[in-house]
């Protein structure tokens, strides 16, 4: 259906008199009266109809009514510099990549001391191993290594 048929189709509709059709991203774009349609190139005539009807319609649904139920005191709005508060900033970050340092010095720390720990019960079992393998030897043919 060609721009002038759907003009004709939709006489009724306000502002279709200013009906422009275009392609956009795969797509077929309705525009009209600061309203767009859009649909599939291999919509129907019937679905274009719709489409352009309801974008009418969305324009003239009324919002719900709210009542409102509770007021709320508005906060005090802050204009301007406010000075210092890129001093304060600053400082917060610099005090927590020191707070970060000192965790992570402390981990380190302990890190190093179940090494320490971790190496001596290794050497503790090897020098057990040997040990044992000296006295086995003292009563096999196998002397230790």
């Amino acid at each position: 259906m060609s721009v002038a048929d759907l003009k004709d189709r939709l006489a009724d509709v306000p502002g279709i008199e200013n009906l422009t059709m275009r392609p956009l991203l795969g797509r077929h774009v309705y525009g009209f009266d600061g309203l767009i349609a859009a649909v599939d190139p291999m919509a129907t005539d019937q679905d274009i109809e719709t489409s352009i009807r309801n974008a009418v319609a969305a324009r003239f649904t009324p919002l719900p009514v709210v009542t409102l139920t509770e007021t709320k005191p508005m906060s005090a709005a802050t204009t301007g510099y406010q000075r210092g508060s890129i001093t304060s900033a600053l400082q917060a970050l610099k005090d927590r990549g020191a707070a970060i340092t000192a965790n992570a010095r402390a981990s380190a720390a302990k890190l190093t001391a179940a090494y320490d720990a971790a190496e001596k019960l290794n050497q503790s079992m090897s020098d057990d191993a040997d040990n044992l393998m000296a006295e086995l030897g003292q009563f096999t043919n196998f002397p230790p290594a």
